[in-house]
């Protein structure tokens, strides 16, 4: 191989190209000058060349600023323009000597010189960009200045070896001697000066991330990590230790950038999904008759053409999903159209980086194969006797040097992907949340809120999980390739037959493919459900305690488990044992090659070459074979959860052109609606407002008044833009404010909510405060207005939530006010306060516009416009005087009038008449029974009943202080996870599956060290040429085929049982969570946010379920490999174990000084993805609330901040990783070089031979990844295990008094309450522990079958009383007894289950409306049915056509909860406490004096004192 002179020299050159000898003229290697200015002269101007257009493209991309000139940017550019003038001067001496020495200059000595100069000018320029792109430290640059040094190592070492030998020194040329002893060190120089970055001005910025302004060598090692590690060793990691995300990382600017790409591409496809509905409902009309009424629209929406036909579809109130109607109309054109994807855009904006990631990917997949070429290099020299010892070293440090070059590509490579990886879980998680607040109602709908947040929990973290594994895609078949074509080299065609061993595999992973991806499809459809499910339950936690339905709702979540659970276990099994083929399909293939090889020729012997040489290649094929398996099973996932969220992108949103809005409020009207029609979803074949035409001046207060359901509040969410708008014009001239009829609170303080991200201006605010009658709640409230209100204004009571939300929209100081009934959770003289001072003529608001929907007829007159609703229909608009001379209004009033519980304390049960007596034709009717009277007596009484504030406020001011902050952050456990968690763990699996688990895998080791000890035998025999050696091939081959057979079933039962422990691990740490939730006392629920029970009900269940058997798995692999590595390589060579030593030494310090950071780490990941989970929940709630105050982009903004913290975490968390791979392959390296060095060094001392070599090198390849995968491994355990501890935290609470008595003797008799005597005996109580005492002292007795009406005023204790009953509170002191039982001494369930309760809040579950009624299927169908008729709502479920199938949408969005607030009671024998809201009042009255509840105690709270007669029901 050799050249001379005279085919690449003499002219060229003037010496040979590659000495025939190619220890050259001494007995060391050495290289030619020819060599030296053709090959590596060359290599770093090319490799500069080749690079440039990557360093261009890297400083466009940055986002940094410039960095200003400095000294270390004067020293790098004096040092360039030195070693420019050296180079000149060379150029210049090689001309001197042609043209005026007249000698005879080869070519190359003009070339080299000159490629040089170009370089240098080249990388003069190049500094100049860098800086000007705020690249602080180039990787390309100092990789060439590397180069550079590299290859003038060789010319320095014949430079110094001439210069120093007398016989040499006359023939050296002195003058380019010296020009290159300048040259190289200032080349050295160059190189040390790029070790460090220059100062970027982002660098400034306190606690920034380093990482984009870190040098090329601190970003290679990650260097730039040491403080958080360190910091990390030192105490508990927090948020505010780690360094902040960098800008091309937050969320705001990259889902701009998403939204910059996404956007046109869904609205092509909604404008391709219109067109296409078009044309197919203009076909139609071929074959159908549209029927065209007044409602018809006259423009189709986006969703298609409403037809008259399939009318039982899509009607509002059906659940989606769940009905078995007819298919929508249109959805095949739908689904012919495809959907825009999620990946190609996400691709568009990083397929840089992703290129980026490739090529280094590419690097580090090439030489992986270095060490197994070099393995068979090192076995020629061990069998070689006359090779000399520096080949041997050389070869082992060649070994160790690609070692680690590798380790720095692969490191970097997963650092690259992880960055990439995190962006992406960034913008998808902040684009969830967008469509969130814009969703259509239809759309919303459609999805609970479990699904929603699965996509963000879920489907998100698979997608960004994948991201960083989606190289493999190519990268597992290259290294597939390669292998195969090694092992042709080695082989010969004999390795065809492990080719067909792994195509035989393929099949196998195809079935799998199929199976799995139906069997996740549906487990992730379980998940969802069981999330929505969960979320109900814990939202309505106080209904499901005061009706003692734990148990069926316990009952109802563990089967939608056992259903998951048992997808779970089919699809981990299948999996299983596909990934048991794929795991030694490298042994398959081994043994049917090393057959196909022995038998196919007489001649094939198994040598150590080819024993280890091969084996070491199908090692190097077990990796991609695995790979292969986990690909299939997380492309499986994610294509589900990527059409998941590809479907929900493209989801219909409102529309916001529905109504034309104009900032400017100096417009004479400032609402105006024209013949326009409004559904809540676009395919409603009725509208459910219909025909709405009216306008309000500016500045007026105009009254919306009807029946309940008939559209009141529909009207105005229809002009706020909530509903589809069908036909018409909506016109809004100003700014909006909205107070929902459920008053929506967020978990912040009270001062905060009010403000509601305004600036606090305190005289505005304590006007605010006092026209809404919040002044004794201040001073009620522990620390005032800055007391934190819990999630969904836990610790307010209605009255309270609804005065918040009426002061929170004054607030905003808009032009138009939307107020939905603020005012029907309020008492009588609060409501006269509120409307005097703050919505009435005289109030804050009187310059406003005004919509006020109310049942109460006392605010009427004062208005200047009344609008009337009616089966979503305006019948009337006017003012009052000329309204009330309608008869049909008056009739209309009079129904309101009878809804609501008027009157004042002196005319409780008569009507009074001594107003009546002036009465003449031309006046309007004053009889006793008339509006007007009754509207004006009411407005009398109220003024009547104003008195002290201070007088109701006494009892209060003793109450304790207690914290502002009701709920407190969440526990960041530190130190090391206990080891009785790992116990907990392990006995949920089954102590028995978990030894089973340990001994397979244990087994499977041994097996596996006595088949590769056998191989290495038989390899020795063969080359010893022993007798017999190959007459006993059969017995050879037979031996290592039985034990590769023992070593595989052992690995199949280990990963059996593994996985049925961990399913059982998994029901038995779900149950008992949800278990000891549903026994957890109110307060716990009070003071913990929902998002963080949901947060280990979800995200740390799921780890539980899929992550951690995989953790524990590859923990006892990466373990037992480790040990069977380093016994295999000191049996070979003794020597090792003295290296050994300070190895593990040094191995266990960076795992003590690393393990804490990484698990702290993941435990802040964990504990700031909480808080994510909570303000996304809050938000879904309240969307409605936020659009209408046009706050949509501030709740977006803080959304984005708080995923900013948990991705910080996240992100670093990834990065400690690397920070530990890297510095444990150096480790691995270290062991490398080790072993080969050693095996050189005994072909000298004797005793090893070349089977043993080849066994001990080839098992040290693993020792690099093993070391890293087995830290990484224990560190992925630490920080999955975490979740356990999370789940067994919540599972481990205090929990309440036991549902059922312990004794018999302690349970109540079966017909216990027999009459209803109720005592309370000097009884206190207090809502939690360090409050005031809610009720004190309390005495009262109630004999049997009274009906007591409970009164009060906000906050007075008439709930508390209540609560105290069925002991959802317990005494402080004191007793109560029911029939002679006190009820303190009885189990729960059997206090609960003998009463029932109209509660505050009604609360309704997903499900069917015969499921609500009766959880527990204690009652037939015509028990059912006689409720529904006594709670007047037989009719409505008699007009669906499920009957009591029917299915309730998730909250019960889908059906007034009024509609339902007397049936659960109405079925009970119980006895009766009712606490219900103002719009049900009538219909409880009716019902008691009906008598359904004759014979049972009836404690009514209320908040007005008269009482309805059986003649006005």
């Amino acid at each position: 191989m050799s050249l001379n002179g005279t085919k690449i020299g003499g002219a060229f050159c003037g010496d040979p190209f590659w000495f025939d000898d190619e220890l050259g003229p001494s007995n060391v290697p050495h290289l030619t000058w020819c060599f030296q200015h053709t090959v590596l002269s060359a290599v770093p101007v090319l490799f500069l060349l080749i690079m440039t257009p990557v360093l261009y493209l890297q400083i466009s991309m940055s986002h940094l600023p410039p960095i200003k000139w400095n000294l270390l940017t004067s020293m790098k550019f004096l040092i360039t323009i030195a070693l420019l003038v050296v180079k000149v001067l060379l150029f210049l001496w090689t001309i001197w000597q042609a043209l005026i020495s007249k000698q005879d200059v080869p070519i190359i000595e003009y070339i080299y010189p000159f490629e040089h100069i170009l370089a240098l000018i080249a990388l003069i320029k190049l500094n100049t960009k860098c800086r000007e792109g705020g690249i602080t430290s180039s990787g390309i640059i100092f990789c060439t200045w590397l180069l550079f040094v590299l290859t003038g190592i060789p010319e320095f070492y014949s430079w110094f070896t001439n210069g120093t030998e007398p016989n040499m020194v006359a023939t050296v040329d002195f003058y380019r001697y010296l020009l290159f002893l300048i040259w190289f060190p200032l080349t050295v120089i160059q190189l040390f000066l790029h070790v460090f970055a220059e100062k970027s001005l982002d660098s400034m910025y306190e606690n920034i991330c380093p990482e984009s302004t870190a040098s090329f060598i601190s970003a290679l090692f990650f260097t730039w990590f040491n403080p958080i590690v360190a910091t990390g060793h030192k105490k508990a990691l927090e948020p505010f230790d780690l360094f902040r995300l960098e800008s091309d990382m937050m969320a705001a600017p990259l889902f701009d950038k998403w939204k910059e790409r996404w956007t046109p591409l869904a609205d092509e496809y909604h404008e391709a999904l219109k067109s296409a509905k078009i044309k197919a409902a203009l076909d139609e009309t071929y074959n159908e008759t549209i029927t065209v009424s007044d409602s018809t629209p006259l423009l189709g929406d986006e969703k298609g053409l409403t037809r008259q036909k399939d009318k039982g579809w899509g009607s509002y109130g059906s659940t989606a999903g769940k009905s078995e109607g007819p298919k929508p109309e249109h959805e095949d054109e739908k689904e012919l159209i495809p959907i825009p994807s999620v990946g190609k855009v996400l691709f568009s904006m990083f397929k840089w980086q992703f290129l980026g990631g490739t090529m280094i990917k590419l690097g580090s997949d090439m030489l992986q194969f270095v060490n197994p070429m070099l393995l068979s290099v090192l076995i020629t020299f061990t069998e070689d006797a006359t090779a000399p010892l520096w080949q041997g070293i050389a070869i082992a440090f060649v070994m160790f040097f690609s070692g680690i070059l590798r380790s720095l590509f692969l490191n970097n490579y997963f650092q690259t992907m992880a960055r990439i990886g995190t962006q992406i879980q960034s913008i998808l998680t902040t684009a969830v949340f967008h469509k969130t607040l814009s969703l259509s109602n239809g759309a919303r709908k459609g999805r609970t809120v479990g699904e929603i947040v699965n996509l963000m929990a879920i489907d998100v973290e698979r997608f960004q999980a994948l991201v960083q594994m989606s190289q493999q895609y190519w990268s597992t078949p290259l290294q597939i390739v390669i292998s195969l074509v090694l092992l042709y080299q080695t082989m010969g065609i004999s390795f065809i037959g492990g080719v067909i061993v792994m195509l035989l595999i393929i099949p196998l992973n195809m079935f799998v493919t199929i199976k799995v991806k139906r069997w996740q499809g549906l487990q992730m459809r379980l998940k969802d459900e069981r999330q929505k499910v969960t979320n109900e339950v814990l939202n309505g936690i106080k209904v499901i305690k005061l009706y003692a339905w734990e148990e069926p709702m316990l009952k109802n979540i563990s089967d939608i488990r056992s259903r998951e659970l048992a997808l779970i276990k089919k699809a981990s099994i299948i999996k299983t044992i596909a990934d048991i083929i794929n795991i030694v399909s490298p042994f398959l293939v081994a043994i049917v090659t090393f057959a196909t090889y022995m038998y196919s020729s007489a001649e094939h012997a198994m040598t150590p070459q080819i024993a280890f040489v091969s084996l070491t290649l199908f090692s190097q094929l077990r990796h991609p074979l695995i790979m292969v398996s986990e690909l299939i099973g997380m492309t499986v996932q994610t294509l589900i959860s990527h059409k998941r969220l590809k479907a929900f992108f493209v989801e219909e949103e409102l529309d916001l052109e529905a109504v034309q809005r104009d900032s400017n409020p100096n417009f004479p009207k400032s609402i105006e609606v024209q013949m326009a029609s409004f559904a809540w979803e676009h395919n409603q074949p009725k509208p459910t407002l219909r025909n709405i035409d009216f306008s309000v001046e500016k500045g007026a207060l105009i009254a919306v008044v009807g029946k309940v359901g008939n559209g009141k509040s529909s009207l105005l969410s229809a002009i706020l833009g909530e509903m589809e708008k069908l036909q018409g014009y909506v016109g809004v001239r100003g700014q909006c404010a909205f107070a929902s009829q459920q008053a929506w609170i967020q978990n912040l303080s009270l001062r905060e909510n009010i403000l509601f991200g305004h600036e606090y201006d305190q005289k505005r605010y304590q006007e605010i405060v006092e026209a809404c009658e919040l002044r004794r709640d201040l001073e009620i409230l522990p620390h005032g207005d800055y007391t934190e209100i819990g999630e969904k204004g836990i610790n307010l009571s209605g009255g309270q939530k609804a005065r918040v939300s009426l002061a929170r929209a004054i607030y905003q100081n808009s032009d138009i006010y939307f107020l939905d009934d603020p005012l029907s959770a309020v008492d009588a003289i609060v409501g006269k306060a509120l409307f005097d001072k703050a919505i009435g003529p005289r109030g804050l608001l009187k310059n406003k516009t005004r919509l006020l929907v109310t049942h109460s007829l006392g605010y009427l007159k004062a208005c200047d416009k009344i609008l009337v609703v009616k089966d979503g229909e305006i019948t009337h608009y006017g003012a009052f005087d000329d309204l009330i001379e309608d008869p049909s209004v008056a009739d209309i009033l009079k129904t309101l009038e009878d809804s609501e519980d008027e009157g004042d304390e002196d005319s409780e049960a008569q009507p009074q008449s001594g107003d009546n007596d002036a009465e003449n034709d031309s006046a309007p009717s004053s009889e006793p029974g008339s509006i007007r009277s009754r509207i004006s007596k009411r407005g009398t009484a109220s003024r009547s009943r104003e008195f002290s504030k201070s007088k109701s406020s006494t009892t209060s001011a003793t109450k304790k202080q207690e914290s502002a902050r009701m709920i407190l952050d969440e526990q960041v456990l530190t130190g090391r996870v206990s080891s009785s968690v790992y116990y907990a763990y392990f006995r949920a699996m089954n102590l028995t599956f978990a030894f089973a688990f340990v001994g397979g895998f244990f087994l499977n080791i041994i097996f596996s060290v006595l088949r590769s000890l056998w191989l290495s035998g038989w390899s020795d025999a063969t080359l010893a040429d022993e007798e017999g050696a190959r007459e006993s091939l059969g017995s050879r081959l037979g031996v290592y085929g039985f034990l590769g057979v023992f070593e595989m079933a052992f690995l199949g039962v280990g990963n059996i049982c593994l996985i049925l422990g961990g399913v059982n691990a998994s029901f038995n740490l779900h149950n008992p969570l949800i278990l000891n939730l549903l026994k957890s006392p109110l307060q716990f629920f009070d003071t913990t946010p929902l998002g963080r029970v949901l947060n280990r009900v979800g995200k740390d269940m799921e780890l539980v379920d899929l992550k951690l058997t995989g953790s524990f798995r590859f923990l006892i692999i990466a373990f037992f490999n480790v040990i069977q590595t380093l016994f295999i390589i000191s049996m070979s060579t003794p020597l090792f174990i003295v290296i050994a030593v300070p190895m593990a030494a040094f191995y266990i310090f960076i795992l003590r000084y690393f393990i804490s950071s990484s698990r702290q780490l993941q435990r802040l990941s964990s504990i700031t993805r909480s808080p994510l989970y909570a303000q996304f929940g809050e938000t879904i709630q309240g969307a409605a609330v936020i659009r209408a105050f046009r706050a949509s982009q501030r709740f977006f903004d803080n959304f984005c901040n708080t995923v900013d913290e948990n991705l910080m975490c996240k992100y670093h968390s990834l990065i400690s990783a690397r920070w530990l791979g890297i510095r444990l392959e150096l480790i691995g390296n270290v062991i490398i070089l080790s072993a080969a060095l050693l095996a050189v060094l005994s072909k000298s001392w004797g005793g090893m031979t070349a089977g043993v070599l080849g066994l001990s090198v080839s098992y040290s390849f693993n020792i690099t990844m093993m070391l890293n995968f087995l830290i990484r491994q224990i560190s992925e355990v630490e920080t999955n295990i975490v979740a356990v501890e999370r789940i067994k935290e919540y599972a481990l609470t205090p929990t309440e008094a036991s549902w059922e008595s312990a004794n018999e003797a302690d349970k109540p008799p079966k017909n216990w309450p027999t009459e209803g005597k109720i005592t309370f005996e000097n009884y206190s109580t207090r809502y939690r522990p360090g409050l005031s005492l809610a009720l004190r002292n309390l005495h009262a007795d109630i004999q049997a079958k009274e009906k007591v009406g409970i009164a009060g005023r906000t906050g007075a204790g008439k709930s508390s009383l209540t609560l105290a009953l069925f002991r959802i509170v317990e005494p402080a002191g004191g007793k109560i007894i029911i029939d002679n039982v006190d009820i303190a001494s009885i189990g729960l369930h059997e206090l609960r289950s003998r009463l029932t309760i109209i509660p505050q809040d009604p609360v309704l579950f997903s499900g069917t409306l015969r499921f609500n009624l009766d959880p527990f299927g204690n009652f037939n169908d015509s028990k059912l049915w006689m409720a529904l008729e006594e709670s007047h709502l037989k009719s409505f479920v008699e007009t669906k056509p499920e009957g009591l199938s029917f299915l309730v949408s998730e909250g019960g969005e889908n059906i007034s909860s009024n509609y339902l607030i007397m049936d659960k009671p109405t079925l009970s024998h119980r006895w009766f406490f009712g606490n219900p809201n103002e719009r049900s009042d009538v219909r409880m009255s009716c019902v008691y004096q009906k008598g359904r509840f004759v014979g049972f105690v009836i404690a009514q709270t209320v908040f007005r004192t008269s009482v309805r007669t059986p003649a006005q029901c």
